[in-house]
């Protein structure tokens, strides 16, 4: 028996399954180091530990996307921070060489991805797979053009080609 999307009835319940019962197992362990890291992050960025954000999900459908912060409180202030020729790269790619928001914790928390870790609770509420495309911004997603309906086809993950291959030097087009 099979979706419309191709997929194998019983992959469709055994993927979430592992989605849930993985995000519940990582959410307990992390409970403390995620408490500390949050303090952490409070006295580092003297705002919430959390930065949250509205992304693209399966179908397009909006979710708030959860990470731990790794810049400045006013981090979406990005004129405030951002050379011209910076702002000109984050017009393009949304992302810049030396972001000068990055404070020295989040350099640290990024290194070793730990600002993915509010990612389980998305995966636990079912919004997210572990595995899965990055999920991207509205904004980001008419940069994928006629492709944006097959990115959208499957739930966005935490973990994925984006994430494992060289992400710092992708582009939209890679």
């Amino acid at each position: 028996c099979r979706e419309h999307d191709g997929r194998p009835l019983v992959y469709r319940f055994v993927k979430p399954l592992f989605d849930v019962a993985f995000s519940a197992c990582v959410i307990a362990i992390g409970l403390v180091p995620c408490l500390v890291l949050s303090v952490m992050i409070v006295a580092d960025t003297k705002g919430s530990p959390i930065y949250s954000q509205i992304r693209a999900g399966k179908y397009g459908r909006p979710f708030k996307v959860w990470k731990f912060r790794s810049m400045v409180a006013d981090s979406d202030d990005v004129e405030k921070y951002l050379s011209a020729e910076q702002m000109r790269q984050w017009k393009t790619e949304r992302k810049v060489d030396d972001d000068p928001r990055i404070t020295r914790l989040g350099s640290v928390i990024r290194r070793f991805s730990l600002d993915e870790l509010p990612n389980f609770l998305n995966v636990f509420l079912g919004q997210i797979s572990v595995i899965g495309p990055r999920a991207i911004t509205y904004d980001e997603l008419r940069h994928y053009g006629a492709r944006a309906v097959d990115l959208l086809s499957v739930p966005q993950g935490i973990t994925g080609a984006w994430q494992t291959g060289a992400r710092n030097d992708a582009t939209f087009e890679s």
